[in-house]
């Protein structure tokens, strides 16, 4: 039987997904099953020329050794991520490298700006202008409301502000960057999981997303997969008809495999957000549910869609679980269990996961702004 291995960047994707990949090359450690990595100590710069050539080195290395070992009949499966693993896998030869998405379809998907222009014309967004950061001030001019300034990209709320009262004095804009700038609106963040294949897509559970304010920056700090089902009916069918639409523009963009697609909920209307064109913080519960309650994890069914295999019959209708990463501000006690999601205490993404069987919102854990 084939054997198939993570390559990437970043570990995290193959977190909880252990029971499919036989293995993973990463550049820092994750602590599972038939991990290769590349360094323990914090790397600042992975943009760096010299440490690129080195990290290729290390994956042609590596990849050369386990196809030695399993006389070629592995594969190294690599993700959508901007470009680097990508690139620097390209010219790799004689080794089977399942390659993701197209780098244009990742790059719309990503811009913030693009994406929201091209779906609005199949779903309700958000009204928002792009500014450029000079004309920012004059453009909120002190008013008496609260504004969200964004920049194209960036995830778990890096890149996105709230200025209060129109003070635009109080966050750090750079006067050359265009933002895109909208009246702030009481809502409910949802996140949906959808997994697109060649003909047809799965649709996960989707969860509240709980966003917190630091220093006048949005930050992701969890999520609550319970929470949903205390929605009406008309919000759940709504969503449920989003999702399919939104299966089927990615479908037409080519897109295949895992992706995140953010919602808010304004009374009873959703609009749209943007994607998230891959893992997120919240997949390694989804993909624990999965070999929980269906045999099978995230990794794999991104595998078989982005090899245009057909699904397997999931049924994954309900989690009733919600979590918190360890370094959010407010940790109530008595967690159920606690699942390690990275590779090294420095660095913010490396983090303990605290998984608890009922709902945050039930703790009053979070209130929305």
């Amino acid at each position: 039987m084939t054997k198939v291995y993570y390559l990437a960047f970043s570990p995290i994707n193959n977190i909880c997904n252990e029971n499919f990949f036989d293995g993973s090359i990463t550049i820092y450690p994750n602590g599972e099953k038939g991990n290769i990595y590349y360094t323990s100590n914090f790397i600042s710069d992975t943009n760096n020329e010299l440490f690129l050539k080195e990290y290729k080195k290390f994956i042609v290395d590596k990849t050369k050794k386990i196809a030695k070992l399993y006389n070629d009949d592995v594969e190294f499966l690599l993700f959508n991520d901007k470009k680097k693993i990508t690139k620097l896998c390209e010219d790799i030869q004689n080794i089977k490298i399942i390659k993701g998405n197209k780098q244009e379809t990742i790059e719309l998907l990503n811009d913030k700006f693009r994406i929201r222009k091209e779906i609005n014309d199949i779903l309700p967004t958000v009204d928002s202008k792009i500014v450029q950061g000079k004309y920012l001030k004059e453009y909120l001019n002190f008013t008496n409301e609260h504004f969200v300034v964004q920049m194209k990209d960036g995830s778990g709320g890096d890149g996105t502000y709230l200025v209060r009262f129109g003070n635009i004095d109080d966050i750090e804009i750079n006067k050359d960057v265009f933002y895109s700038v909208s009246k702030y609106i009481r809502n409910i963040p949802i996140n949906s999981t959808l997994v697109i294949g060649k003909k047809d897509f799965l649709e996960l559970p989707s969860s509240v997303q709980l966003i917190e304010i630091f220093n006048n920056q949005f930050h992701y700090s969890g999520a609550d997969f319970s929470y949903i089902n205390c929605f009406t009916n008309k919000i759940l069918k709504k969503l449920k008809k989003f999702n399919l639409k939104i299966a089927e523009f990615l479908k037409e963009k080519g897109y295949k495999g895992v992706i995140g697609i953010d919602y808010l909920i304004v009374n009873e209307d959703i609009f749209f957000m943007e994607f998230n064109p891959r893992f997120q913080s919240s997949s390694f519960l989804l993909s624990l549910e999965l070999e929980n309650q269906c045999n099978s994890c995230l990794g794999e069914l991104h595998y078989i869609a982005i090899t245009n295999q057909n699904f397997k019959n999931i049924s994954l209708n309900d989690i009733n679980l919600s979590f918190l990463n360890s370094n959010a501000k407010n940790i109530f006690p008595n967690e159920n269990r606690k699942i390690k999601n990275g590779y090294f205490k420095k660095n913010p993404n490396s983090v303990y996961r605290l998984i608890y069987n009922r709902s945050i919102f039930d703790q009053k854990y979070h209130e929305f702004f």
